[in-house]
């Protein structure tokens, strides 16, 4: 008696990159995605604030000034007091927490520290050209511009913080995708981690 014995064979599934380092990536991607979503929220509210600023008492638009800036400008409520002993500008916090840890560390020195000092600074200084624009009668389109300024700093940096994360270009890319709005423009991937100043103006 003969049998016959039919064998078959499966394919074995790629090999699995170390699981520490899928882990390590998981979690950068958690926090990048963390770290951009109160970057939405100002632009979000920066759009909501430009089309009612017209309409709003002196009083309500220092309110939704500091709402806006997420208390980088006008810090509301107890926040305000509490300002004098501890930084309340969400934006800081950020960056402190990007630069110095415990999100990431990226020391004075390096390129992503660099740049997102800069990004930061520039977007507090165009809070406040914004908040003395508001303070006085338009000129022009003055008003409009000022907006859109901040609307382009908050945009980068996005950037600038998403960078801090050194990201490869394939994981940055699906983050930037994660924020459309934030990133409209730009050609997915670009905020990985070589940390290149992109010297682009968004609007």
């Amino acid at each position: 008696l003969t049998v016959a014995l039919t064998t078959t064979t499966t394919t074995p599934p790629p090999a699995r990159a170390n699981p520490i380092d899928d882990f390590n990536v998981a979690a950068l991607l958690r926090k990048a995605k963390y770290f951009l979503g109160p970057l939405q929220l100002m632009l979000d509210r920066l759009v909501a604030l430009e089309r009612v600023e017209a309409s709003l008492a002196a009083e309500d638009l220092v309110s939704e000034l500091g709402k806006a800036t997420l208390d980088c400008v006008n810090p509301r409520g107890p926040l305000a007091s509490y300002a004098n002993v501890r930084d309340v500008c969400t934006l800081n916090i950020l960056v402190k927490s990007a630069t110095r840890g415990p999100a990431v560390v990226n020391p004075p020195g390096t390129i992503e520290n660099a740049n997102v000092v800069a990004a930061q600074e520039a977007l507090i200084k165009g809070y406040d050209a914004l908040a003395l624009e508001l303070g006085r009668a338009p000129v022009g389109d003055s008003r409009a511009a000022a907006f859109a300024e901040c609307r382009g700093l908050v945009k980068e940096m996005a950037f600038a913080l998403l960078g801090c994360f050194r990201l490869e270009a394939k994981d940055a890319a699906g983050i930037e995708r994660a924020f459309p709005e934030l990133f409209a423009g730009a050609e997915p991937g670009t905020a990985e981690a070589n940390g290149a100043i992109r010297g682009v103006r968004f609007s």
